[in-house]
């Protein structure tokens, strides 16, 4: 049995048919990235050593490595579960470690906000005031602001959310309601920008600007500042929309330290007393 056609049986059970479209998209390129590399060699007969081997012709993208292995993990755990092999090859095999999206500071995310294509400013002011992921930002329409309020179900975890819309962004929406319908995407109008595309001006109106930082850094940003300014990572998770605090905390970790300290000392309970000295 070959990965493209493990990939399809799989593809056919109740829990990948409960996956979000993002989901499906990376399992895809996993799978596509398999066959490729391993072509028609039964997977089933495959060993640990042929994937440490693609694991090691893949090191210039560590990133896209451990997806393909996650996606062969998940398709060699169907297979366990169907009793076409003994044992999971990729079991517990060691991920490529990577280095995390940088934040955007207040400044970074001004700049391109001012100065950007209006599509790309449009798209990182509704990242910075919502801290919502791209494909939910590229997603939202017109419709979807209403009486001070931004409604979204998040694509990757399908949480309900409602978000209050800051007086900065509130400002931006007004400014471009005349230009949209109801129905109209808010970064792009009567047509939804794709992935690829929106990703290629992106870096292309982030490297003119000179911020070279992954968009999803927003995202990061936004936590961090909230973090540094006192807020909890209770809010914090609920304005991202995390379910895990863990993972709320994960994304304010790049805050400074300095200011998280002196907001601690600011928010210290006063035990002030006359000295004897």
């Amino acid at each position: 049995m070959t990965f493209e056609e493990l990939f399809k049986d799989y593809s056919n059970t109740d829990a990948y048919k409960k996956l979000s479209v993002a989901s499906w998209r990376g399992y895809a390129y996993g799978a596509k990235n398999l066959s490729h590399f391993f072509k028609d060699r039964d997977a089933t007969k495959l060993r640990r050593s042929d994937f440490i081997k693609m694991k090691d012709e893949m090191s210039n993208r560590p990133g896209s490595a451990n997806l393909v292995l996650r996606v062969a993990s998940i398709l060699y755990g169907h297979a366990l579960d169907r009793d076409l092999i003994a044992a999971n090859p990729v079991a517990n095999m060691k991920k490529n470690k990577l280095q995390g999206h940088e934040k955007w500071n207040p400044e970074e995310v001004r700049k391109l906000i001012s100065e950007a294509d209006e599509r790309i400013s449009i798209a990182v002011a509704l990242a910075w005031y919502t801290g919502q992921r791209e494909g939910d930002i590229l997603a939202m329409r017109m419709g979807d602001y209403t009486d001070g309020y931004i409604a979204l179900t998040q694509s990757k975890t399908k949480t309900e959310m409602k978000i209050k819309v800051h007086p900065d962004l509130e400002a931006i929406l007004s400014a471009i309601a005349p230009k949209r319908s109801p129905e109209d995407y808010i970064v792009s109008g009567t047509k939804r920008m794709g992935d690829s595309n929106f990703r290629k001006l992106f870096a292309s109106e982030s490297k003119r600007l000179g911020v070279e930082k992954v968009f999803h850094g927003i995202r990061k940003g936004v936590a961090s500042s909230l973090a540094e300014n006192g807020r909890p990572i209770s809010e914090i998770a609920a304005m991202l929309g995390h379910k895990s605090i863990r993972m709320a905390a994960y994304y304010a970790e790049q805050a400074d330290s300095t200011k998280l300290a002196e907001s601690a000392v600011s928010n210290l309970t006063s035990v002030t007393v006359q000295a004897s000295y």
